[in-house]
């Protein structure tokens, strides 16, 4: 039993692969997604991968998934009717928000409808003041009150906050235990969830939670049932978003947690390309099917962020700071009523899919581009599992070139081109902004794209953005699900509080900061313990916010390694001065530091599998063929991937099962050590 099965669901595709930790074999497979049950593509996905690999279900020891089920059921509104309980006067917090218009210049702008409509706002006698003391507790008649009218509304799901919480998180996890004793459905404290201040922000990580709790649970237990089906009786973790991933029994609870758990893993599994290429610095690529998205990655860990937000809902727990930046493989092309080309938002999914999929199918897609710009071969498509249709391609973006004024015999590729240029503009445009703001530039860093597209594109997108360096991975079509294979167990644990120290980080509040350390290294340590031996080892590791005084805005600074029973403040508030030197060029030594928010992540390593080379073969090209790019046909040579040994100029393409590398002319693609593929800007 050294298998790991990984598997991540897209909008177009399931990916599997089978990894195993002691010899480094990798078996993958791809399997197109059912939307109307994504557990059925699993079923399917994982019988063929077994059977392809050779393997009995019992050599698998670890399954680990990743979904992206919450997030559409969030942005889609499709999540399962709850209620929110709140404290006596606060029954608006969710219409109230921010006290900010949805847009600023629109007359008729609306604000987004609330997860929890008001008429599904109920309050309950209770209270805490701002230091934690509870000034109203609720009495046996509030409890069978409230849960009578729960009850009466019909909901499947109830979040609790009320106002000051977090300096009290017990009393609120109380009342909600009290609740849930009274009724069928689950009641989930908003300070279980993320014990911040900020009550709005804290209200809608509850909300949200509860909103896909209910469809969340129903999906874990089909995943379950079509696991033993197939004999698979190995434990399941699901990734999450901060980039590691949690036992079933976590994520049963806390579905929130693996919302944007699919982009997470990507990141994961191209920081650990990146390190065994000894690259240090990393802008990721990841081009699916539905969107295009970036991350910034230096070192050997993915920046996180907890002011992220889900469509228009803030959202503050810790996630892989991934950003959308354009379309993907599936996204469709229109000329606006201006006869400007737009490409995407809308995509046509797995069903019906792109128009050269031949599933029905007629609008144009960014696939259907590079099918008749000859970067994709019809015939070996998905490593030939799926035959694509040159004619209904040309026909879909015939009627786009039409409709912008084109003429001639090459209506179809011209428009192909365009589209595909005005994609490359609009994502090199975010990401440079991406950059500026870090004070960065393409220049400092290496693109690493995956996904089935992101190869494919990704020198496109480099020339328009301006790198001059591409790390391509040996199985890029399948990263997401590699990553969640070879992903950490990784909980975050939080506490606001309102500390202060010298500049040399003494003080009064010292004690207080290692008794908030205490409680969260207890929390820490029963969830360890509930996991059980499944991680080799665990480390801990610290966030912190940090200002001067009366500044209106943080910094998070980190101590990686810990260690249990250190004088922490020292080094925070030295750390502090540092990085404010290093950020605005000026710092403050002789001033007082505060401290706002203090985040305890502990990190589960898991036994990491060696690299193993792929298998030499003798250099052997495929038949060359014309692509068409920034309006010209140029003969490229074709190179399958696994037969590459020498260094390959542009215009030429690399083509493997799982995505298609386009090299464009002026540059060359090469072979490095562990396998992956450098591609740069020939001098």
């Amino acid at each position: 039993m050294s298998l790991r099965l990984g598997i991540d669901v897209g909008g177009t595709f399931t990916d599997f692969v089978l990894l195993d930790r002691v010899t480094g074999r990798l078996d993958y497979h791809k399997q197109p997604s059912t939307p109307h049950d994504p557990a059925a593509a699993i079923e399917a996905g994982a019988a063929a991968l077994l059977a392809q690999a050779g393997v009995p279900p019992s050599a698998v020891e670890l399954v680990v998934h990743g979904t992206t089920i919450s997030l559409n059921a969030i942005l889609q509104r499709r999540g399962a009717p709850i209620a929110l309980v709140v404290s006596p006067g606060n029954r608006d917090i969710l219409e109230i928000a921010r006290v900010r218009m949805a847009d600023p210049y629109g007359f008729f702008a609306l604000p987004e409808a609330p997860l929890a409509p008001r008429d599904r706002v109920l309050e309950i006698g209770a209270r805490l003041d701002r230091d934690g003391t509870p000034v109203q507790t609720p009495s046996a008649d509030d409890y069978a009150r409230t849960a009578s009218q729960l009850a009466a509304l019909g909901v499947e799901s109830v979040a609790l906050v009320l106002l000051n919480a977090y300096a009290n998180p017990g009393f609120e996890q109380q009342v909600a235990h009290e609740l849930g004793a009274r009724l069928d459905i689950p009641v989930v404290a908003s300070t279980e969830i993320w014990c911040e201040i900020r009550e709005y922000e804290r209200a809608m990580v509850a909300v949200m939670n509860a909103y896909v709790t209910p469809i969340m649970r129903g999906y874990y237990e089909r995943l379950q049932r079509n696991l033993a089906s197939l004999s698979i009786v190995a434990p399941v973790s699901i990734t999450t978003s901060n980039g590691g991933s949690v036992d079933l029994g976590t994520a049963y609870e806390r579905p929130i947690d693996s919302t944007l758990s699919g982009p997470a893993s990507g990141v994961v599994a191209a920081i650990e390309t990146a390190r065994r290429a000894g690259i240090d610095a990393i802008v990721t690529f990841d081009m699916g099917g539905t969107s295009a998205d970036i991350a910034v990655a230096t070192g050997d860990a993915p920046e996180i962020t907890t002011r992220s937000a889900l469509g228009e809902i803030p959202l503050i727990l810790p996630v892989v700071n991934v950003s959308a930046i354009g379309a993907g493989g599936g996204s469709i092309l229109r000329v606006d009523r201006a006869g400007f080309l737009k490409v995407g938002p809308t995509s046509a999914g797995a069903v019906p899919g792109p128009a050269c999929f031949g599933q029905g199918g007629a609008d144009a897609t960014i696939t259907d581009c590079y099918l008749l710009c000859g970067l994709l071969d019809p015939a070996r498509f998905a490593g030939g599992r799926m035959a694509l249709s040159r004619d209904l391609a040309a026909r879909a973006l015939y009627e786009v070139g039409s409709k912008l004024g084109f003429t001639g015999t090459d209506i179809a590729e011209r428009a192909a081109d365009a589209a595909l240029r005005v994609a490359s503009s609009m994502m090199a445009t975010e990401m440079r902004k991406m950059l500026a703001r870090r004070g960065s530039g393409p220049a400092e860093f290496t693109l690493v794209p995956y996904g089935g597209a992101g190869p494919t594109h990704a020198a496109l997108l480099a020339e328009e953005a301006g790198f001059d360096r591409i790390l391509v991975a040996p199985r890029p079509g399948i990263f997401c699900a590699l990553g969640a294979a070879v992903a950490n167990l990784r909980r975050d644990f939080v506490r606001s509080c309102r500390l202060s120290f010298d500049a040399a980080g003494q003080g009064s509040d010292e004690t207080q900061l290692g008794s908030i350390l205490d409680a969260l290294l207890a929390e820490a340590d029963r969830w360890t313990a509930s996991v059980g031996n499944r991680a080799q080892g665990w480390r801990v590791e610290i966030a912190t916010d940090m200002r001067y005084p009366d500044q209106a805005f943080d910094l998070t600074i980190a101590a990686k390694d810990f260690v249990r029973g250190e004088r922490l403040a020292r080094r925070l508030a030295s750390s502090f001065h540092r990085e404010h030197a290093r950020l605005y060029d000026f710092n403050e030594p002789g001033s007082e530091v505060e401290v706002s928010r203090i985040v305890l992540s502990v990190i589960g390593a898991l036994p990491q599998a060696p690299v193993r080379a792929e298998p030499g073969m003798p250099s052997a090209a495929l038949p060359s063929r014309e692509i068409f790019l920034n309006g010209a046909w140029h003969a490229a040579q074709v190179m399958a991937r696994d037969a590459l040994r020498m260094t390959l100029h542009g215009p030429a393409i690399v083509e493997q099962a799982d995505t298609t590398i386009v090299v464009p002319r002026g540059w060359t693609a090469s072979v490095i050590e562990d396998g992956s593929l450098m591609l740069r800007v020939a001098k």
